[in-house]
């Protein structure tokens, strides 16, 4: 399952208050949150940040961004792989055969010979 939050936005300004928008699990609107400046946290979100400019990736936070305990806030920030599309059941489709239309004339059909 999908674990933390889907991070939207992030705005981080040096030593200015660091604005989130997050999506929650389950939730269907994200929600704003500010939080006030950590090195600490604006490291760990430019490391992730950079991590999903590298590949495919959906930046994510933890719960442990709203704990208190330091240990619980030791990764914060992640990029975690984007979910694969579901396969598509190609044997429903079928081509739909080309019938050039004698009035239509792009295709050479219905031109006068000669």
């Amino acid at each position: 399952g999908v674990e933390g939050f889907e991070v939207l936005f992030a705005d981080v300004p040096p030593g200015g208050t660091i604005h989130l928008l997050l999506r929650a699990p389950g939730a269907d609107e994200p929600r704003l949150y500010a939080l006030p400046w950590s090195a600490e946290i604006a490291t760990q979100l430019e490391r992730a940040l950079a991590e999903t400019e590298t590949a495919p990736a959906l930046l994510r936070a933890s719960d442990g961004l709203f704990e208190n305990d330091v240990e619980a806030r030791e990764r914060i920030f992640y990029a975690a792989p984007v979910p694969a599309l579901p396969r598509k059941d190609w044997a429903r489709f079928e081509p739909a055969p080309f019938l050039p239309d004698e009035s239509n004339t792009m295709f050479g059909a219905g031109e006068p010979d000669g």
